[in-house]
């Protein structure tokens, strides 16, 4: 295990085979708390529902997910929503 020295957190090995499951597992109820607010809040939520078991590299995935989770359940949404540009840009500057 690596040991974050500045927040003091042990997070997984390095070359763990972690796949952020658990983190995963725990972001349909986040998203689906925080789905009538707005993009950063449901990303920030994510990112930090994530951050008690994984690292950086997880969250950041978490948050994209929670990200696309988020669009497509807003009113009126598409599929093919979660691939334009605005909203990519927007999320990436989310996580």
């Amino acid at each position: 295990y690596r040991r974050d020295k500045a927040k003091g957190r042990t997070h997984e090995p390095l070359d763990s085979k972690n796949n952020a499951n658990g983190a995963l597992m725990r972001l349909a109820p986040v998203v689906a708390w925080y789905s009538s607010g707005d993009l950063e809040e449901v990303v920030k939520q994510a990112v930090a529902s994530a951050s008690v078991t994984h690292g950086r590299f997880a969250q950041q995935a978490t948050g994209f997910m929670a990200g696309i989770m988020w669009r497509l359940m807003q009113p009126g949404a598409r599929k093919l929503s979660i691939q334009s540009p605005r909203f990519l840009t927007n999320l990436k500057r989310a996580i």
